[in-house]
């Protein structure tokens, strides 16, 4: 056989149904045209499926967002006016400082720079936050052809993953800045790229450079580290060579990111979030702590119940273990799957790590919209798994074949129903951020804005008045009706200035 007649993935043609050697002869031949048109309209379906939820996604946050800053947005006003107010901006120092356990310094880059070119219109933040999220769904969705290689055929899973990246169970996530986002998405490309490359110089490079924006935008991303040298460890395709001169490039700049990132760290962080509790608390309650970790993953699915929501974290995980099982060459079906699995315990080592950090406020907190940017990983990889489980196997008895795909196939449909009536409840949870935003909004531009009003927005009203007052000063956010022709901004101010703690 040729080698053009073998696709991307090097799988024959002709196991696709794409021809062979002779495609060129048999061009004309209308039963391959009909193929053809065939596979083009289902590639357009699972397009035009796949976006429907970020069409939909798009129109409530045009219907429901407000030009508001909500609570950790008004953390980030020093650092705007800094941007604006001073000589040079904001230095290295003032970006990469801590919040909470978080050094958030490539989200503050990036809001600094849309609040130079927007004059800080948090509508276009919660654009980006889509684009993030769609980055983040094509990676997936291009590494996703690579399950033909077990399924034998393009997988028609990604509107599935859709349903789940586009989510609006995440609306905390979308109505705020990109930080979340921009973790989840450069987590992502990191171990997809290591575990597609063959760790090619590029694919490598541009791990390091996600792993280290990944680290620089939560504290979690600090896993992508350890997970990236595992999969360099056993990356397919790669010589060991390769794979040693791989590992030392990639733990060399892991220890350089570490230790820059606990430079000068303290554990109180920026507000009170029970990140000094002690490890015996979590010894001495294991179950308190297993509980918060389950329901952190079953959030996406269901935000109302938080036993239910650990039950099927719990049931979820125990069914892609058994589905990995199931695969006829399960040694092949590991490797192919290495990045969906990657991600899954991204999605673990997170939960983990906020367990441990707010276990105290109770199981409940886990269920926090925010969070389900960080687990929704979790379920991508189980989906990755159920699929792989129903197109393997192929030598097991029909009736035993037939009984594990019709049930994975109900699981597959479980999930994805499950992610639509989530995005279906939380449509209620715009309604009322919008409510509560205009009403403020309208109060902060009278002046009639109330401590209690104020309190819906951030903990500190006190500080929600004074920050009002910087952004009203430099037309910026909901002030940003006041620039006109004639509007001035006030005079820059020399570099000697208060740098944030």
């Amino acid at each position: 056989m040729n080698a053009w007649s073998r696709n991307a993935h090097g799988i024959p043609m002709d196991d696709l149904g794409e021809g062979s050697g002779d495609f060129r002869d048999r061009a004309g031949d209308p039963l391959l045209r009909g193929r053809a048109l065939a596979r083009r309209a289902r590639a357009t379906s699972l397009i035009l499926l796949s976006a429907l939820p970020a069409v939909f996604l798009v129109a409530m946050i045009e219907r429901y967002g407000v030009d508001v800053p909500y609570m950790d947005q008004w953390d980030m006003v020093p650092t705007m006016q800094l941007a604006f107010e001073y000589e040079g901006g904001p230095r290295l120092v003032d970006l990469r400082s801590q919040h909470c356990e978080h050094r958030p310094l490539f989200p503050r880059i990036v809001m600094v720079a849309m609040g130079r070119l927007t004059r800080w219109n948090l509508i276009w933040e919660m654009r980006l936050n889509v684009a993030l999220a769609g980055g983040m769904l094509l990676v997936l969705g291009s590494y996703s052809g690579a399950l033909r290689t077990i399924a034998g055929r393009p997988p028609p899973i990604v509107p599935c993953y859709s349903l789940l990246v586009f989510s609006l169970v995440q609306y905390q996530n979308w109505l705020m800045g990109p930080t979340f986002f921009l973790n989840a998405l450069s987590a992502v490309v990191a171990l997809v790229f290591l575990s597609s490359s063959g760790l090619a110089v590029g694919a490598l490079s541009g791990a390091v450079v996600a792993g280290v924006i990944s680290s620089y935008s939560m504290g979690n991303g600090l896993l992508v580290w350890p997970l990236g040298a595992a999969l360099i460890a056993f990356a397919p395709g790669a010589t060991k060579a390769r794979r040693v001169g791989a590992a030392t490039i990639w733990l060399s700049v892991a220890s350089l990111v570490i230790l820059s990132y606990f430079d000068n760290f303290h554990l109180e962080g920026h507000h009170s979030t029970g990140l000094r509790l002690p490890l015996r608390h979590v010894i001495e309650d294991p179950a308190a702590y297993g509980g918060f970790v389950l329901t952190f993953l079953g959030a996406p699915l269901t935000s109302e119940h938080v036993r239910f929501a650990g039950l099927l974290g719990l049931l979820i995980a125990v069914w892609g273990i058994v589905g990995l099982r199931a695969s006829k060459d399960g040694r092949m079906a590991i490797r192919r799957l290495s990045p969906f699995l990657a991600i899954g315990v991204y999605s673990l080592g997170s939960a983990s790590l906020a367990a441990y950090g707010r276990i105290a406020g109770g199981p409940e907190g886990a269920l926090q919209s925010r969070y389900a940017t960080m687990s929704i990983p979790f379920w991508l990889m189980n989906l990755s798994i159920l699929w792989a489980a129903m197109q393997t196997g192929q030598a097991q008895p029909r009736v035993s074949r037939v009984l594990r795909n019709l049930l994975s196939g109900l699981v597959v449909v479980a999930i994805a129903g499950s992610a639509a009536c989530g995005s279906a409840k939380s449509i209620e949870h715009f309604r009322r951020r919008h409510h509560v935003l205009m009403n403020v909004r309208e109060g902060l531009l009278d002046g009639t804005a109330s401590d209690a009003l104020l309190q819906r927005v951030f903990p500190n009203p006190a500080m929600v008045r004074e920050y009002s007052e910087i952004l009203k000063r430099n037309g910026l956010s909901l002030f940003r009706g006041l620039v006109t022709d004639d509007w001035q901004p006030p005079p820059r101010l020399r570099r000697e200035r208060r740098v944030r703690p």
